[in-house]
């Protein structure tokens, strides 16, 4: 993509250098700001308005429709952190295709203004955190899915990783099959995260996925049988090691080569369907619930069974102790026990 802040001068390696600029954003990041930018052209498109200004004279009119938008996010319930990514996500695109609307954005005293009053609105509002599941409704949701459609054994698989290995929704969407490979020093399996949110630089880690004792929640078996089925369709990770693990199902058919596309809203849906037909929740209740789920399950039964923090961190990736521990759903549901009992 070429920068509208660079020179339109005959410069020999122009591409060269827009590349570069473009690899300064980690991928999953510019995944998120397409996915902001389609959304914001989208809410343009059905008003009638431009997506960029076309002279200066137009620099008010170009702030309100963006600030129009984030509103409407707020509006809608959505954080802090999203309605800034999204904001990120229109300047980054501003920044390739209009050096004026880039220029505008930038300097706008509104737009910084709007954004201090979002984050002043949000401190008076109690955000409600992704529920973990409990062990037992973990059972249910792995017996619910024991008939092997494709669709149950995606989803079963994508369940027990996202739990097995605390992954982000972006993080599972992202994966390929040749991401998964046997584990030397353990009965498991090793998961390359090639990238992920705090991991802006691309290095990479691997997570180790032990087995269960109890076959029927077993995270192992249940990632291998998905792999097995794929196998069956030829994608492998010799034949076709770029291929997404987790692809599209369409019915009965595995849209073998198409990604989940919006990680977050396809994975929180994946999750909220499953629970559903689990018994486990009602559809009201299944709000509660999301992609974040996963994480917050491994995170919260990891400190139930007396796991250490360092250890749920080496798998979870987490640097800030206090961030992990807010995922930790146990002392909030003890301190309310203990209140009720008037301890």
């Amino acid at each position: 993509m070429t920068s509208a802040l660079l020179p339109a001068a005959p410069v020999h390696n122009l591409a060269n250098i827009a590349a570069t600029l473009d690899a300064s954003v980690a991928e999953s990041t510019l995944k998120a700001y397409n996915i902001a930018q389609q959304k914001f052209r989208s809410y343009c498109g059905e008003r009638g308005w431009s997506l960029y200004p076309t002279d200066a004279s137009d620099s008010g009119l170009y702030v309100a429709q963006v600030l129009s938008y984030l509103q409407t996010l707020a509006d809608d319930g959505k954080s802090v952190s999203t309605v800034n990514k999204n904001l990120s996500g229109i300047k980054f695109f501003a920044s390739r295709e209009s050096h004026l609307g880039f220029m505008i954005l930038n300097s706008s005293r509104e737009v910084k203004a709007f954004m201090a009053g979002i984050s002043r609105t949000s401190k008076t509002t109690v955000v409600r955190k992704a529920q973990a599941l409990t062990l037992e409704q973990l059972g249910q949701v792995h017996r619910s899915l024991q008939r092997r459609t494709a669709k149950n054994l995606r989803n079963r698989a994508l369940i027990a990783l996202g739990i097995g290995a605390a992954l982000r929704s972006q993080s599972l969407a992202d994966l390929n099959v040749s991401d998964v490979t046997s584990a030397l020093a353990v009965n498991g399996l090793n998961v390359r995260i090639r990238w992920s949110k705090t991991d802006q630089t691309g290095e990479g880690r691997e997570v180790t996925i032990a087995r269960a004792s109890n076959r029927k929640i077993d995270p192992v078996r249940a990632i291998q049988d998905w792999i097995d089925y794929l196998g069956s369709l030829g994608v492998t990770a010799a034949a076709t090691p770029d291929a997404p693990l987790f692809p599209h199902v369409r019915g009965a058919s595995v849209q073998v080569g198409e990604r989940l596309s919006n990680a977050s809203d396809a994975v929180s849906h994946i999750v909220r369907g499953v629970l559903l037909n689990a018994g486990v929740v009602t559809e009201s209740g299944a709000q509660a619930y999301s992609s974040h789920s996963l994480r917050s399950t491994f995170i919260t039964l990891s400190a139930q069974a007396g796991v250490t923090e360092a250890k749920v961190a080496a798998i979870s990736g987490h640097k800030n102790m206090n961030i992990l521990r807010g995922y930790d759903r146990t002392s909030e549901e003890l301190a309310a026990q203990t209140e009720y009992l008037g301890s």
